[in-house]
């Protein structure tokens, strides 16, 4: 269940052949003493056990993943339509996916040696957030000895699923025909007048308005525009 790239999808009896598993936060302890704190996040194990992000967590890996479903849209949508108004026509085509989840983009926690990463636009979640619900910031300054191996856990925790069914406007296409008896007496058979947007908007299910297919980073298709003008003589 668990690499060194964090919970990937894999094979288990009686599951979805594509289930996204993921660790499931347990909040911070204090692995240290009133004294001499030191605060550490947890992931939740089998029963009562936690573990830390300081090495990999024993024994199976099902102990310590929850199953947080498919990462493959069960379902499909697939719809076109098409209006028309004395000479113009108007059609659309929609898409569609629905019943599936993804692993919205975390906190990056930014490394605190060599050249360091700056951080991404998650940091006011984990500053403002609980850290009995959020993974916080490294909460023991020089102690952190172990930080190196957060990158294994954080990405991959279960408060970062969320659905990943969205709606796209694929494209829009208006056209006008001009009127036959007027194009006559110019000699042109058919003159029409056309626009078309593609890649026009999509829509998400997910409160934090991520694109499901296209993760924070990456180059999401842009709205295109086309205009033109068909003759024929």
């Amino acid at each position: 269940l668990v690499g060194m790239s964090g919970v990937t999808a894999t094979y288990v009896q009686g599951n979805n052949a594509n289930t996204l598993w993921c660790f499931e936060y347990a909040g911070v302890y204090n692995d240290g003493t009133d004294a001499a704190p030191n605060w550490q996040p947890k992931i939740k194990g089998a029963g009562t056990d936690v573990y830390g992000y300081g090495g990999w967590p024993p024994g199976d890996g099902r102990d310590f993943t929850v199953n947080m479903g498919t990462k493959v849209a069960p379902w499909l949508l697939g719809f076109t339509s098409n209006f028309k108004f004395n000479d113009f026509n108007l059609s659309f085509v929609m898409t569609g996916k629905f019943g599936h989840v993804f692993t919205r983009q975390s906190f990056d926690y930014p490394p605190m040696w060599g050249g360091r990463v700056l951080p991404n636009k998650k940091l006011g979640e984990v500053m403002n957030g609980d850290p009995a619900k959020i993974s916080p910031l490294p909460l023991n300054g020089d102690i952190e000895d172990r930080y190196y191996f957060w990158d294994r856990f954080y990405p991959y925790l279960s408060y970062l699923t969320e659905s990943a069914s969205h709606v796209r406007m694929r494209e829009i296409m208006l056209t006008y025909d001009a009127p036959a008896s007027l194009l006559a007496k110019i000699g042109i058979s058919r003159c029409q007048f056309y626009g078309q947007v593609t890649n026009v908007f999509s829509i998400y299910a997910n409160k934090f308005n991520e694109d499901p297919e296209f993760p924070e980073g990456t180059m999401k298709p842009q709205p295109n525009y086309t205009l033109g003008l068909k003759l024929q003589f």
